[in-house]
């Protein structure tokens, strides 16, 4: 939810690992009977992977970094012209020293907040 380093066990798993040019985000093979079996004969997990640009991240940044309690860092990011004020004179979000926070009504508009504010 960082946008950090974080390993995937497990059939279905996800996980991000940094290569040197960047995170690539992998998902394990699905199915328990498969994900057993290339267990059992060492071959690779994963069957989909994708390098997360910046503009993933960005994107990322801005989804997860509201789901938190903790709120959505601004710093570094360049939001759209009124977009914290438009949310805020809805009731959805709260801005205290450069963090986004949604509040209780705010939860339920998670995904429109984050579109606003791409």
């Amino acid at each position: 939810w960082n946008a950090e380093q974080y390993a995937g066990y497990g059939p279905g798993a996800v996980g991000a690992v940094d290569i040197g040019e960047g995170l690539v985000r992998y998902t394990n093979l699905k199915h328990p009977d498969a994900y057993c079996a290339a267990v059992e004969a060492g071959k690779l997990l994963p069957f989909e992977s994708e390098l997360l640009d910046d503009a993933k991240l960005r994107t990322e940044r801005i989804m997860l970094g509201l789901r938190m309690n903790s709120g959505l860092s601004t710093s570094g990011l360049d939001l759209p012209n009124g977009s914290l004020r438009k949310m805020e004179s809805r009731g959805w979000i709260e801005v205290d020293d450069q963090v986004v926070r949604l509040t209780a009504e705010g939860r339920h508009f998670c995904s429109e907040v984050a579109l606003e504010l791409m």
